[in-house]
């Protein structure tokens, strides 16, 4: 299972946090509270996935900053 192998160490976070938006896209909220296994193995992969990226950095850029005088 490449989510337990650490399978996606070497893929981007970007490519890592979009991948992991369409697969919990991909789930209906029922499918969480009685799961099958293949909904388990993806919201394990999702949990890898996410593990594995940085965290990113919000920045607040101040609107007037922008504006050349």
């Amino acid at each position: 299972m490449k989510s337990i192998a650490d399978g996606f160490a070497n893929e981007s976070t970007f490519e890592n946090i979009n991948e992991s938006i369409k697969l919990a896209k991909s789930l209906e909220i029922i499918d969480v509270v009685d799961p099958t296994s293949k909904v388990v193995g993806v919201m394990a992969e999702i949990v890898s996935r996410l593990k594995r990226s940085e965290e990113l950095e919000i920045m607040e850029v101040n609107k007037l900053d922008m504006v050349e005088a």
